[in-house]
């Protein structure tokens, strides 16, 4: 009971702070700074799963263009949402892929959850909304407010990628 409790509570306090953003405000933010930010902040559920962040090389640390508090909680909820989903002691890949556009890949936790691909292609007219991820519908609303778009590619029959794309600075 106790952690159900602390879940719905989690929930709630996610809920909460996405009714506080308005429009956003764009400005010049650092990506890959904000998401290393975001994965220190996870790190302690990161360890709970016994999961281990590998960060793939790349040269694209230009600025986006973005709301910075909203793209906070973007990357905050996909990580943990991604964090939910991914198999117990395995690794999560994550790679600003090209200008503005962070790529996170993880093997999924067998037939325990549906792909988060199901929830970004939901139809909304769909009977078992209900059963949505909260942090993942939340966080796709928030790409597209500021410019962007969210997607997941399951082209490997292991491994999901979420794809975040924002706009450059």
């Amino acid at each position: 009971v106790g952690g159900d409790i602390e879940r719905m509570d989690d929930l709630l306090e996610t809920l909460i702070e996405f009714a506080d953003f308005a429009q956003p405000r764009a400005s010049k933010v650092p990506l890959e700074e904000k998401l290393r930010t975001a994965v220190k902040e996870i790190s302690e559920e990161c360890a709970k799963r016994q999961a281990r962040i590998n960060w793939k090389g790349n040269d694209y640390s230009r600025e986006i263009r973005t709301d910075e508090a909203q793209l906070k909680y973007i990357l905050r909820n996909v990580l943990l949402a991604v964090l939910s989903q991914a198999k117990v002691s395995s690794e999560i890949d994550i790679e600003v892929e090209k200008q503005g556009c962070v790529a996170i890949s993880y093997v999924r936790e067998g037939a325990r959850v549906a792909s988060i691909a199901h929830y970004l292609s939901a139809p909304s007219s769909s009977p078992d909304e209900n059963a949505l991820p909260l942090r993942i519908l939340l966080a796709k609303q928030l790409v597209e407010r500021n410019g962007g778009r969210m997607t997941v590619d399951q082209s490997d029959s292991e491994r999901d990628t979420v794809k975040m794309e924002f706009p450059i600075a």
